[in-house]
């Protein structure tokens, strides 16, 4: 009971009636409990504040350990100082109570939220948990998005890679076929010069390696007439068709004799020789 008395701030040999000690021992007993209270639901607090931060919680459990005390005696000393000004009377009721109040306040503060915390930790966990699933969820989405997107522009930087080697095989395939007719253009030049050469052995017997026994319309001469009236025909057939380009149909019946397509730049002037 002393023990109460001392913290309502009371001299117990004063105290004469045993209203009075009732009532400054429960004013003691309820500095005491409210600091109480107080200092456990602060360390909770102080607890809860500091674990998310440090990664061992032994360190929060400490500092939780260290602030308990330091609350209760701030707690304890304003309660004491606030019954002493409490005093008997009727004048002036309200401004009596108003330090009391004051500290009330405070007090519930520093117990509320912690207990809240303690009671609904359970619940608050599961919402938080859900919180952070749904974000992990939208953190996916936005991450499949993102794979989708870079999937279509290392899709789009082959394709422009490519780019260049397929013009650089078209390149060459073109290439190629130049050659190919380069050399046949050769090929085609050669057997020209030798059919001249035989010609005008025929013809005139003049000529390298001439060897003929009768100078005139010789068989190679024949050739050429033959293929010279071929090309005419298509000539004039390729005319009504108006056909033009390799590719054409009737272009292919002159590519397919090899000397039509030869022959035909000078058979014209060589008939009107033969003829005169």
């Amino acid at each position: 009971m002393s023990l109460f008395w001392r913290a309502a701030n009371v001299d117990s040999s004063i105290i004469r009636s045993q209203s009075d000690r009732y009532r400054y021992a429960s004013l003691g007993a309820l500095a005491w409990v409210s600091a109480s209270l107080a200092a456990i639901a602060f360390a909770y607090a102080v607890y809860v504040f500091l674990a998310p931060f440090m990664e061992e919680g032994n360190q929060a459990k400490m500092w939780a350990f260290i602030s308990a005390p330091t609350w209760f005696f701030f707690v304890f000393h304003i309660n004491r100082a606030t019954i002493a000004v409490i005093t008997l009377g009727n004048d002036k009721r309200f401004g009596k109570i108003l330090p009391r109040l004051a500290v009330s306040v405070v007090i519930s503060l520093t117990l509320s939220h912690p207990l809240v915390l303690f009671l609904l930790s359970e619940d608050i966990s599961e919402n938080y948990q859900l919180q952070i699933e749904k974000e992990l969820l939208e953190q996916d989405d936005e991450l499949h998005r993102l794979d989708n997107e870079i999937a279509a522009l290392t899709a789009e930087i082959k394709q422009k890679q490519g780019e260049p080697t397929r013009r650089e095989k078209k390149y060459k395939e073109k290439k190629a076929e130049k050659r190919r007719i380069e050399e046949r253009i050769g090929k085609l030049n050669l057997e020209l010069k030798k059919l001249n050469n035989d010609m005008n052995c025929e013809r005139s017997g003049v000529g390298e390696n001439c060897n003929v026994k009768q100078l005139g319309m010789g068989p190679s001469y024949n050739r050429l007439k033959g293929l010279y009236d071929k090309q005419e025909k298509i000539r004039d057939d390729l005319m009504k068709h108006r056909c033009s380009g390799f590719l054409c149909p009737m272009m292919e019946t002159v590519i397919g004799d090899r000397h039509a397509l030869v022959m035909s730049l000078f058979f014209y002037s060589l008939d009107r020789k033969v003829h005169e």
